[in-house]
């Protein structure tokens, strides 16, 4: 039982005389130090700021906005000559202390929104070791601008960028140095997006003239992106093709029903609606013209046009002829003989009958001829559409 309270005792005093040390050690490094010098002995050489970028995952991408919402994760390295100790001496290899008490390197998200212009240092330590390597790992949500480009929608990629510059330091202060990250090594963290796939992330820097007056660096990290198709082409473009396959068969549809022309206007305004639902879906704002917006209004337009043939063709299919009957017809005798001669067998002048039986043929020949003419439209339009979109 001594021994075991003796172990105790040891190992209180242990860690008590280790968190004594690192006390005063921090008080020693940090007592003359200040966090507004660059942390430099040589002032003819640049710090070299090792950058590091991981995608946690994909939070959204808003496209009406041109917004993207992304996890980020980031690993800052770099060597400060003002925190340096003897090992021997103090015998701590690491010390992790609050990032508001020393120098941090001038990272701005050029593209960033509103807080998301810093990077997010809100309750983070930072790791120094004795040789004055510092070690730092700030992430968070992160909303940057992002602009779309949807021509080929729901087929479309798009590339995003998050970009990265010193705000006050030149290339001569601070420069940026980065490693290549391939899909396999991302962090166990990341997660997929429902509406998008992450095909590949690169990483690139680069020096620029700020103004021509000096060099400053440049920091991007590029997530390139493929829309997944499989919703949108069952719940959009499916329907849409659909809808214009109706509309077609509209045309064989007889005039002597008495349904042909409140089907065309149910089909054209079913089509309306559908066209104002699926709206929603499209982008309102992005560069380029969207070629499925267009084959929507193709569709639309082609739906009018089906009404106004189908008022045509019933207008000539019921359409009554005049007859100016001859002879017996005109006078006014009556006699059998002369109804016989001038009357069919439902009472109708046989030219009449005639007359009205051409213009029902005549109808019924437009009306094929449309449905091969509204045929060749609806296919060469889609056609059109999947050759643009894959293009």
């Amino acid at each position: 039982m001594k021994h075991l309270v003796l172990l105790e005792i040891l190992f209180i005093y242990d860690i008590y005389a280790k968190v004594h040390t690192e006390t005063l050690l921090e008080q020693h490094i940090f007592s003359d130090y200040n966090k507004i010098v660059l942390p430099r002995t040589n002032s003819s050489k640049p710090i070299k700021v090792s950058l590091h970028s991981y995608l946690g995952d994909l939070s959204y991408l808003r496209e009406a906005e041109n917004v993207l919402e992304t996890n980020m994760y980031f690993h800052v390295e770099w060597t400060d000559d003002f925190l340096k100790w003897n090992l021997s001496k103090y015998n701590v290899k690491e010390l992790a202390v609050d990032y508001q008490k020393l120098w941090l390197p001038d990272i701005f998200i050029i593209n960033g929104l509103g807080d998301s212009r810093y990077l997010p240092v809100q309750n983070t330590l930072v790791h120094v070791s004795y040789n004055g390597f510092v070690s730092w790992w700030p992430g968070g949500n992160i909303k940057t601008k992002c602009k779309l480009y949807v021509s080929k929608y729901p087929f479309d990629s798009q590339l995003c960028k998050l970009i990265l510059e010193p705000w006050k330091l030149s290339v001569e202060q601070q420069t940026f140095e980065i490693a290549q990250i391939a899909m396999d090594d991302l962090p166990t963290p990341f997660e997929e997006n429902a509406n998008w796939e992450v095909t590949d992330i690169k990483q690139v820097t680069h020096m620029f003239a700020f103004y021509g007056y000096y060099n400053m660096a440049h920091y991007e990290l590029r997530i390139y992106l493929k829309r997944r198709v499989l919703y949108h082409v069952f719940n959009i473009v499916f329907p849409v093709l659909l809808m214009s396959i109706i509309s077609m068969c509209s045309y064989l549809i007889p005039p002597s029903s008495g349904e042909k022309m409140s089907v065309c206007v149910s089909i054209f305004l079913s089509f309306a609606v559908y066209v104002t639902i699926i709206n929603n879906e499209l982008p309102r704002t992005a560069s380029g013209v969207c070629y499925f917006g267009l084959y929507l209004f193709t569709q639309l337009a082609i739906s009018g046009c089906t009404i106004v043939l189908s008022a045509l063709v019933l207008h000539i299919y019921h359409k009554e002829g005049k007859c100016q009957v001859p002879g017996p017809c005109n006078s006014g005798k009556e006699s059998k003989n002369r109804v016989t001669d001038c009357v069919g067998i439902e009472g109708t002048p046989v030219k009449e009958t005639v007359r009205q039986n051409d213009n029902k043929a005549f109808a019924i020949k437009l009306d094929y001829l449309f449905f091969k003419l509204c045929f060749i439209l609806n296919l060469m339009s889609f056609v059109v559409y999947l050759i643009l979109s894959n293009s």
